[in-house]
């Protein structure tokens, strides 16, 4: 490897680490607007807070379990937004930081990130991974056929 290459690999590190440590859509007033419009459709769910957001929920349930610092996180978030959005009166969308509440992550064996886990009644299923909104959708509708 030359040292222009060299160079340019550095380079190409340095951008990845910055973009993911930058949380893009919550930058600046646009951002700040959509953040205040996001929470009306996801809700943050804590140890505290599970009996009450989950325990006698009627409908489906979806978690995104996430730490601030992930990447792949951070591009889910959007994604997690826009489904409550869509299906805001037939499924619950949460999110969860699972560093921030041990209980809850060991309940639903969160070890990686990001999961969403999915809880219809009594039946619990994880994503691990990223997953697309196309997908996301996929998995909200199978949640809401009777």
């Amino acid at each position: 490897m030359n040292t222009i290459t060299k160079i340019f690999a550095g380079a190409a590190v340095v951008a990845s680490l910055l973009m993911c440590s930058t949380n893009y859509s919550q930058a600046g007033p646009f951002g700040q607007r959509r953040a205040a419009a996001a929470a009306a459709n996801v809700e943050e769910l804590t140890d505290q807070n599970e009996a009450a957001l989950i325990g006698n929920s009627k409908m489906p349930v979806v978690i995104d379990f996430y730490a601030t610092w992930c990447g792949p996180c951070k591009r889910l978030a959007p994604n997690i937004e826009a489904l409550g959005k869509a299906y805001k009166g037939q499924v619950k969308v949460l999110k969860c930081d699972a560093e921030k509440n041990p209980t809850l992550a060991a309940k639903y064996g969160i070890n990686c990130y990001p999961i969403v886990v999915t809880i219809k009644g009594k039946t619990a299923t994880k994503y691990i991974g990223y997953q697309s909104l196309n997908e996301l959708k996929a998995i909200a509708d199978q949640l809401v056929k009777p």
